[in-house]
């Protein structure tokens, strides 16, 4: 199928342009107010674009064919205009948050050279970001319009689509994100970052210790959710002991005769599970109990989600749009919703185009990849079907006096 073919019969215009719209709020002025970018073939980047109807950014889909499309924040003038005003600037846009996999390299544990794959092999990883961040933002900040999409390669958009969300101004949208944010040890980030064993033992500082109890309500309850995950998905893959770049390298973190006893312990023929829980019993001996921290920060070390700060701090960054493709893979950024994040595989269930074919060998399967398409649109208009802000939301948003 080609590109063209693509725009044509499959990108959904209509769809589009009804939710930038925000139809519900009847506004037609948001859309065309909303900035939308797009990349063309030779790398050619055109910014500040601005249509006034659904047909108007169909013939121009058609006719300049991009290889991208990025969404951007409604401003004060129609973007097309920017040049002939004096004060252009932007009043809203969604909330946003991009998860990718290359901030995971350190602790992804599958490789592979195709980047979807990878992707599949890691997706838990992702799942378990988009799992977390979507219950925090629902239940602790009240928003209830969260759409996530497949980037098309190696990670996933957030959108908080919100009135109040996309209000929020650049100061408030930081202050989501530090409340999101977990910083833990500089010890355990520098080795992250070295892919190597370090000297520096943080315990002499008590930078562990402090991670024995998390008082942190939020914390606490992120914690309560990974660490089934980080049970299932890391510590029963055999790499995560056997590697020098996992477990291994943690280790510098506690002084070596403990260490030693551990490593004594791995190099045993104890494997996975049993392995971990004799490494646990020894943390929190009494003498070592200090140490335990280290366990806690690897949880979060390993499966906390990994955000793009400055995407989600300004109002006029620019992300890729739903359902277009991705400039790499081919492949079609489609939504899904939290509760089957679990379910997702992007190599199964994102479509993927090139400018010769389908790659889909057979009428069926063409049939199946409309399909597909067809059920991720239904999804996405029932996401933006959803009632307005409701009285109960607006009382729980008032609670967070930062915002």
């Amino acid at each position: 199928m080609s590109r063209r073919q693509y725009y044509q019969e499959f990108f959904p215009v209509d769809l589009i342009v009804r939710w930038l719209s925000y139809s519900f709020q009847r506004n037609k002025q948001l859309f065309e107010r909303r900035e939308l970018s797009f990349t063309l073939d030779n790398e050619i980047y055109v910014r500040y674009q601005s249509f006034e109807s659904a047909e108007d950014l169909r013939k121009v889909l058609v006719q300049k064919l991009p290889v991208k499309i990025d969404i951007g924040a409604v401003y004060n003038y129609p973007p097309c205009n920017q040049s002939l005003v004096t004060l252009f600037a932007p009043l809203e846009r969604e909330l946003i948050f991009d998860i990718d996999l290359t901030d995971y390299e350190d602790v992804a544990i599958m490789k592979s050279e195709d980047e979807v794959d990878l992707c599949d092999n890691n997706w838990y990883l992702i799942a378990a970001a988009v799992e977390l961040l979507d219950k925090a933002l629902r239940d602790d900040f009240g928003f209830q319009h969260i759409l996530w999409v497949y980037s098309g390669r190696r990670g996933v958009h957030g959108w908080i689509c919100d009135e109040r969300a996309r209000k929020l101004s650049d100061e408030c949208r930081d202050s989501i994100l530090e409340y999101l944010t977990v910083r833990l040890p500089s010890a355990l980030r520098e080795i992250s970052v070295k892919r190597e064993k370090s000297n520096v033992s943080v315990c002499s500082d008590d930078s562990l210790r402090q991670w024995n109890t998390l008082s942190d309500p939020f914390l606490k309850r992120s914690f309560d959710y990974l660490y089934p995950l980080f049970l299932k998905y890391v510590v029963q893959s055999p790499q995560f002991f056997s590697d020098e770049n996992h477990f291994k390298k943690y280790l510098s973190l506690i002084p070596s005769h403990y260490a030693l006893q551990i490593e004594r312990l791995i190099e045993s023929n104890t494997v996975g599970m049993d392995l971990w829980e004799r490494v646990e019993e020894m943390l929190k001996e009494p003498k070592k109990s200090c140490f335990y921290g280290l366990v806690v920060c690897l949880v979060f070390h390993y499966l906390y989600p990994r955000l793009d700060a400055n995407v989600s701090r300004h109002m006029n960054h620019l992300l890729k749009s739903p359902f277009c493709l991705h400039p790499k893979t081919q492949r079609v950024c489609v939504p899904f919703s939290a509760n089957e994040v679990w379910t997702f595989q992007p190599s199964r269930d994102a479509p993927q185009i090139s400018d010769e074919n389908l790659g889909l060998d057979s009428n069926d399967k063409f049939v199946l990849a409309k399909q597909r398409m067809k059920n991720f649109i239904e999804d996405f208009e029932r996401i933006q079907k959803l009632e307005n802000i409701n009285a109960n939301e607006q009382k729980l948003f008032q609670r967070h006096d930062f915002i």
